[in-house]
């Protein structure tokens, strides 16, 4: 399982942009390392946000 939150100390701050950008960096990584590893995406929940992806088998 893979977690990316967002600290609430940078959420009030000028650095609100760099931390999404991070976050968002990270999730591209684990998500091209899981697509490359032969991973799908199965389904998505929206409240958190989660990804379901299943290695056929």
């Amino acid at each position: 399982m893979f977690e990316f939150k967002a600290q609430a100390s940078l959420l009030n701050t000028k650095g609100f942009l760099s931390n999404l950008q991070a976050a968002s960096k990270g999730y591209q990584s684990v998500l091209e390392t899981l697509y490359r590893e032969g991973y799908e995406l199965k389904s998505t929940l929206l409240n958190p946000t989660t990804l379901i992806l299943v290695k056929p088998g």
